[in-house]
């Protein structure tokens, strides 16, 4: 889905590609394992519609219903005795749609139940992951857990510097640093809320920087990113 890069509360992420696997884990595990194909196919056909320019349809029954039949095969997919990560995969990218239809409730609990399943896998499905906190980071400062939405929105912000870190430039996209630039603007809000405005303000500013990267130093989504930025300096003087 084409979503708006402007910096804004109802729109926290991205519909990125499926990730390439930096490890396996647990030892053994392939994101193209061929005994999985079926699988596959099914990521593919929820993720091309998810990542449709017509918004109708990214948002619509017909991609919850794919979302829905991935997830319903990869729970009866065993590895190691566990459901198929991609059953978490599946269940983050409703909470995505969850998130933008206001549905905080059903938001919160596909995130929290998907990155259950995807944590043993995490390193094999980054952006996922990644997502999937933010999306309950968001969440849960909406419903009024900032400080749990603290800890979760550091936790993303972490794993996203070591993801950036490890990951050669050449395949840092836009879309990676939008993330990268929206978790971490989540938990300058949230650092804010619980007036830790030193913290506040450091976390804003990695936003503001992979806001850049993301869209250039001059476009309208980085001068509001300045923006927050020098409210931020503001508030911790």
């Amino acid at each position: 889905m084409r979503l708006s890069t402007v910096v804004s509360a109802a729109f926290l992420t991205l519909a990125l590609p499926a990730p390439t696997a930096f490890a396996a884990t647990p030892a053994g595990f392939s994101t193209t394992d061929p005994r999985h194909a079926r699988l596959y196919v099914l990521e593919h056909q929820a993720f091309d519609l998810f990542n449709s320019d017509d918004y109708a349809l990214s948002m619509s029954q017909k991609t919850r219903d794919a979302w829905n039949r991935l997830h319903a095969a990869a729970i009866r997919t065993k590895v190691d005795g566990k459901a198929h990560p991609l059953a978490g995969v599946a269940l983050i990218n409703l909470s995505s749609m969850d998130q933008i239809d206001g549905r905080n409730s059903d938001a919160l609990t596909r995130s929290s139940d998907g990155l259950t399943l995807l944590a043993p896998y995490a390193d094999a499905y980054p952006v996922a992951w990644m997502q999937g906190l933010s999306i309950k980071g968001f969440i849960q400062a909406a419903l009024g857990d900032v400080t749990g939405a603290a800890d979760t929105l550091a936790q993303a912000s972490a794993y996203m510097d070591g993801y950036i870190a490890r990951t050669p430039p050449d395949q840092q996209d836009e879309s990676t640093q939008m993330l990268r630039s929206n978790i971490a603007f989540s938990h300058a809000q949230a650092l804010t809320r619980l007036g830790r405005n030193d913290e506040a303000a450091e976390a804003q500013k990695a936003s503001m920087e992979a806001r850049i990267l993301a869209a250039g130093p001059n476009s309208a989504d980085t001068i509001g990113s300045y923006y927050s930025y020098a409210q931020m300096l503001a508030r911790a003087d």
